[in-house]
């Protein structure tokens, strides 16, 4: 069976109100914020990268369940992070919850797992550029549950790609804004600088002139939708009057938001899309660096308080000689797949994710260096979360997966310890070992970032939460 992308996009409604693609991008707009005494916004960014991690003698403390995490207790992917020790929390034992407790259509282990990671959600079959076992999540991600939950615009929420994802499959995307349509999010550093800091939004003299246009422009799309929706069956009105609300939502802010100057970050060296297979080599190896770097200016110009980040393909991900210091050539993908039994290939997958882990604790050092209008700083409300597809990449098992979470101080997370919810690994890596579905984590998130729920994913998967070991 094909699974018909039916519902509607933002994309689908402008085309639909008769809008340009040029008045879809200024839909995500907002300009850069310095509320002096506002209170201080909680914020999230959820990073997902590829191909697995090396649980044993590299992710893995040897630590019992609930200890507190020190410096010395780190293995080499995490030691990047040692400074961080009190601010981190470490969680496996989780299985991603589709791909052992669900009905999806299409497997949704191994490198296909990225589009549960964030959704908890099965997968369903779709016609796709690159065929095969390929489909698309059957709900939203925890990113947009966010944003819903926090009563924040669309603007606030971003989607980044580091690295063009190619084709738009399970194993390209991470993010999704409803069932059956997934985000592929902005790869370009330069169009990401220039929707926030571009030429004349930050000078004095254009902003009221830019601030009537965008005031008007989203008169325009609001009155258009509100005559569409006449037009459509009463099934299509709640997600209208869903995307109606957003709009109305920007409108607001635009309308009655003083806005002061923020300092925009220097413009990006890099300033074309990068396609996947490029991403490691040594022309590309600040790229990641450059993204954070926009990233944590967004969150000082209150910009964005939801980012939703993925670098480059769950697959054909390229090389990887210009970011890990062992300097390995060849198809990291590829190494991946003898990681359990070449020692070379071990070292790179090791070195693969310490080099995330390093862009990490860098991020954390510009989010602590923001200060916040009661003493804290943008670090001690900014929380983290870092995610992978699979536990072991050469056996794609998507069973225990690692999570990391950093920062967080604003929420009631115990921070600065370790918990493992399983045994793994059992008789072999993707044997069951009495783990949990990784969606009980995607519920306490919520919690403690204020969001009420009991459940998040497909309905199928047992419901559940962390919240007695995760949270004070």
């Amino acid at each position: 069976m094909n699974f018909i992308k039916k519902t509607w996009s933002r994309r689908d409604f402008l085309r639909a109100a008769g809008l340009g693609t040029a008045t879809a991008s200024m839909l995500y707009y907002m300009p850069a914020l310095a509320l002096d005494g506002a209170p201080v916004p909680k914020r999230v960014v959820f990073f997902v990268s590829p191909l697995g991690s090396r649980i044993v003698g590299g992710w893995r403390p040897m630590l019992d369940h609930g200890a507190i995490v020190t410096p010395g207790d780190l293995g080499p992917i995490l030691a990047p992070l040692s400074d961080y020790a009190e601010k981190m929390l470490l969680v496996e034992g989780l299985d991603i919850g589709p791909a052992y407790w669900g009905n999806s259509e299409v497997q949704a282990k191994g490198h296909n797992a990225r589009s549960c990671v964030w959704t908890g959600a099965n997968l369903y079959p779709v016609d796709s550029c690159s065929g095969g076992d390929i489909g698309f999540a059957s709900g939203h991600s925890i990113d947009r549950e966010v944003q819903m939950g926090w009563g924040l615009s669309p603007s606030k929420l971003h989607t980044v790609s580091i690295g063009l994802p190619g084709c738009l499959e399970a194993r390209a995307v991470a993010y999704y804004e409803a069932a059956g349509s997934p985000i592929a999010g902005e790869s370009s550093l330069q169009n990401y600088f220039n929707t926030y800091w571009g030429a004349g939004l930050q000078n004095a003299g254009n902003a009221d002139r830019a601030s009537a246009a965008r005031a008007k422009m989203y008169s325009q799309i609001r009155d258009r939708l509100q005559a569409l929706r006449q037009q459509l069956p009463a099934r299509d009105h709640v997600r209208f009057d869903r995307h109606i609300a957003a709009v109305d939502a920007l409108h607001s802010e635009l309308s009655n938001t003083a806005v002061s100057t923020c300092l925009a970050p220097e413009a990006p060296v890099s300033t074309g899309y990068i396609p996947k297979m490029q991403l490691g080599k040594p022309s590309n190896k600040d790229l990641v660096s450059q993204w954070f770097t926009m990233i944590a200016a967004a969150i000082r110009c209150d910009a964005g308080r939801v980012f939703g980040v993925q670098y480059g393909y769950d697959g054909h991900t390229g090389f990887a000689n210009g970011i890990v210091p062992s300097g390995i050539t060849g198809n990291i993908h590829t190494w991946s797949h003898s990681a359990n039994s070449d020692p070379v290939a071990a070292q790179l997958m090791i070195e693969f994710n310490a080099y995330f882990a390093k862009e990490l604790k860098s991020f954390m050092d510009l989010l602590a260096d923001i200060p916040e209008s009661d003493g804290t700083t943008a670090l001690d409300n900014t929380l983290i979360v870092w995610g992978t597809s699979m536990s072991d990449g050469d056996a794609h098992s998507s069973r225990n997966t690692p999570f990391v979470l950093l920062g967080g101080g604003a929420t009631n997370l115990k921070m600065g310890r370790y918990f493992n919810f399983g045994n793994w690994p059992a008789q072999n890596k993707g044997a069951d070992h009495d783990g949990k579905p990784h969606n009980h984590l995607l519920v306490t998130l919520l919690h403690a970032l204020g969001i009420e729920a009991t459940h998040f994913g497909s309905d199928d998967i047992p419901s559940g939460d962390l919240d007695g070991d995760l949270l004070l």
